[in-house]
Order: structure tokens, then sequence, then C-alpha cells
């Protein structure tokens, strides 16, 4: 394969110093920009996740209507699984603080849901925390739990 001779081209003109100062200053932008990324992500581990609003009255019985006993307690199962994931996820670094905190919110949401169509339900959700085998090996969600007093 033959090359083209670029001799008219201006970018070949330019000096051995132009040269230099120019990839200069394109390292400078380099590092100024992975600053700036660092800085982001640390203020992005910092920022705690809004407020989780829970249904309350009407909403909440319309809510319990949807769900029978057994389906409220298989969402709940699936909720604590997919939030020992979601922090998993984040710990390993698959997942940025946004993603994390919105997903964590909405998750929390359901968890929170429900807990109190359970307890509405007179079910008795501390014995089955206890009993179900399978919570025990979600180490990473009891623990955020626990830490957020919403259960264990």
């Amino acid at each position: 394969m033959q090359r083209k001779n670029n001799s008219s081209d201006p970018q070949q003109k330019k000096s051995i110093a132009e040269l230099e100062d120019e990839l200069d200053q394109l390292q400078e932008k380099v590092k100024q920009q992975a600053v700036d990324i660092r800085k982001k992500l640390k203020a992005s581990r910092n920022t705690k996740p809004a407020p989780i609003e829970l249904p309350t009255g009407e909403k909440l019985e319309e809510e319990e209507a949807k769900y029978t006993l057994e389906e409220a307690q298989a969402e709940l199962f699936a909720d604590i699984l997919t939030l020992e994931k979601l922090i998993l996820n984040y710990q390993e670094g698959r997942l940025n603080s946004e993603l994390y905190n919105s997903q964590l919110k909405s998750i929390l949401y359901n968890i929170l849901k429900f807990k109190f169509i359970l307890e509405k339900k007179a079910f008795n959700l501390p014995e089955f925390l206890k009993t179900e085998k399978s919570l025990s090996k979600c180490v990473l969600a009891s623990q955020k739990l626990k830490e957020m007093k919403i259960f264990f």
C-alpha cells in the first residue's frame, strides 16, 4: 500500500516546538478533566437519597387490596433480593451514585409499602424474616435495612 505525500498539509509544517506546546496544552486539558471527574464522583458519593414518601390513607388501602397475602410476601422477598443485588453492583462499581440512589429509593419505597401491607393483613413479619433462610444470604440488604431502621 502506497502512502500519500501530505507535504502540502498545514499540519506537516508545524515545528517540533509548536507540536510540543500543543501536546502540553492537551495534557493539561486531560489532567483538568480527570480532576473534574474525580470531584464529580466524590460529590456524588456524598449525596443522600431524597426522603421516601409512602402511600397513606386511601392510597395504602388501594395498594393493600391489590395483593393477596402470598403476593405481598413474594413482592417483599423479591424486593429484598433486588436490594441485595443493587448494593452489590454499586459496591463493585457497576452503577454510578445517581442511578444507585434512584434505584435505592424505588426499592426501599416498595419494601416499606409491602411491609405496611403485610402488617395491615396481620402478618407476622418479624417471624417471617427470621425463619426465611434465603434472606439470611442477603447480608448487604439486611445491613442496609437495619441501618435505615426499616426492620431486622
